[in-house]
């Protein structure tokens, strides 16, 4: 973003001071919000607020001077409480360099704030005058990996490449290929805590599920469609006929198993007419390779094979007729789009 004054022979902040930021918008925001400050100062100024899920809230903006004279006069009020400051840093800033006529091109800074639980009432105060206020309701919710942002001693591999327990909501995507391409009865085959087999039942579709034995599945399987799944300890087989189910679908499971061709054929056997399997992207780690990303779940401990859309054909055209592919869960970095997963709609 460009400096909100024009730097020359006169100071940055010279002009009367504009008055707060306020947002009164009712709604109830679950991803990152944004909003402009565009207040000057001395020297200066407060861009914008960042207010992250995860609890970070940052603040943006530049500094011709020590960035102490930022630090020691602002606040951030949550809820009327103030917040400590967690971090502050300076930022590469080449556009403030070439309007301020500077060969300091780190005149950006950024200060960064934890917030634990949900809030609604957010201020920002710079020498005791707002700054910025809202009335949002901005929902918190602790990511996977929270401990990276704050901890005090040196992450291990162990820290970085984790695992989480199986996932107790479906996606709007996922819940519409289950919807619109599966014919009743369905097997979700890996089914985790049954979230899935949840929703079919609860559109009509007679849904079952297996899942392998372990405390952790049984711990966060749903109680009311307990009767539904089946439990089972060996790996390499399934206690199932020949084209037992309709449909079968797989989300995001054949990842995680080693043998995992004999898995796909175990789903071409107990589908009688087709199935939905789905699994990370790898395809995506070079696509975002310029923007240093990789996405995270491609992080997860347990993953032991890694897929793309070439590797999928070769494993399942052999075993159904037709094999079509989506592409779901996109996301843009910098301009650049990638997508999480692959689906692959598998008739027989």
């Amino acid at each position: 973003m460009l400096p909100t004054v024009t730097l020359g022979s006169h100071h940055a902040g010279s002009e009367p001071a504009a008055p707060p930021q306020t947002d009164n918008t009712v709604e109830t925001p679950l991803y990152n919000v944004r909003k402009e400050i565009l207040r000057t100062f001395q020297g200066g100024c407060f861009d914008a607020i960042d207010m992250e899920p995860c609890g970070l809230v940052r603040i943006e903006g530049w500094c011709l001077e020590h960035i102490s004279q930022v630090l020691d006069f602002i606040k951030l009020y949550i809820n009327e409480t103030v917040v400590p400051i967690e971090y502050y840093y300076r930022v590469y800033r080449a556009d403030i360099a070439v309007h301020a006529g500077t060969n300091n091109h780190f005149t950006g800074f950024a200060i960064e704030y934890l917030v634990s639980s949900p809030f609604k009432d957010i201020r920002v105060t710079f020498r005791e005058e707002d700054v910025f206020t809202s009335k949002i309701e901005y929902q918190v919710a602790a990511p996977h990996y929270a401990g990276l942002i704050s901890r005090t001693t040196a992450a291990t591999r162990d820290d970085i490449y984790g695992s989480a327990p199986a996932s107790r909501f479906v996606s709007d995507v996922i819940m519409n290929l289950a919807s619109s391409y599966l014919l009743s009865p369905v097997l979700d085959f890996g089914c985790g805590s049954g979230a899935l087999i949840r929703n079919l039942r609860g559109i009509g579709i007679e849904a079952f599920g297996i899942e392998l034995e372990s405390a952790a599945i049984i711990e966060n399987l749903y109680p009311d469609i307990q009767q539904y799944v089946t439990i089972y300890s060996n790996g390499s087989w399934y206690p199932f006929e020949d084209g037992s189910f309709e449909s079968v679908i797989c989300t995001e499971v054949i990842e995680h198993i080693s043998d995992f061709e004999g898995a796909v054929k175990e789903i071409a056997r107990i589908a009688r007419k087709r199935a939905i399997i789905t699994v990370p992207d790898i395809s995506a780690i070079p696509v975002c390779y310029q923007h240093n990303v990789v996405p995270w779940h491609i992080l997860e401990a347990t993953h032991v094979n890694f897929f793309n859309q070439s590797t999928l054909s070769h494993l399942l055209t052999p075993l159904f007729r037709e094999v079509e592919f989506v592409k779901i869960h996109p996301n843009t970095i910098n301009g650049t789009t990638y997508f999480n997963n692959i689906a692959c709609i598998c008739t027989k």
